[in-house]
């Protein structure tokens, strides 16, 4: 279709192969782990396809992306706001696709939330990825704690 982005997309199993689906039905060059028998195939393999492709990956997934940097392979790492519906995301995938292609031809990475899309570096995108990792980390022990906590205050009624 004319006008549409010549980015080449491959959606991880962390986001529904519908959306894939439906934007290739829009027009945009993409695909689903689930469409290339990559579900549930290790991050190195979806990696791999997605070199010899010349595919950049969406994920949600931040392991995956910490490994796209390593090999200084494109990404998008989608961070939406709570849960999205499938309509919602297939929004603001078509949305923002012409976006990531212009992103992409001068950054290495695009952080993409519900709304808005940055341009990073490889070194920008990891340096957020731990962050997010050790808050995530801290809200889970604390978390614990505060469960063992309350488990310690009933046993000692």
């Amino acid at each position: 279709m004319a006008g549409r982005p010549r980015i080449r997309l491959l959606f991880d199993q962390d986001v529904s192969p519908r959306v894939a689906a439906a934007l290739k039905a829009l027009g945009y060059d993409s695909e689903s782990n689930l469409s290339v028998d990559l579900e549930g195939c290790p991050d190195a393999e979806v990696l791999a396809y997605a070199a010899q492709h010349r595919r950049v990956i969406v994920t949600k997934n931040t392991d995956l992306v910490l490994i796209c940097c390593e090999a200084e392979h494109p990404v998008i790492w989608y961070r939406p706001k709570g849960r999205e519906s499938f309509a919602v995301q297939v929004i603001t995938f078509f949305t923002f696709g012409g976006e990531w292609e212009s992103l992409l031809a001068s950054a290495d990475a695009v952080q993409q939330g519900k709304t808005n899309a940055h341009a990073l570096t490889f070194a920008q995108v990891r340096q957020r990825v731990v962050r997010r990792m050790r808050r995530t980390q801290r809200e889970r022990t604390a978390r614990y704690r505060a469960e063992r906590d309350g488990q310690q205050s009933l046993d000692d009624d």
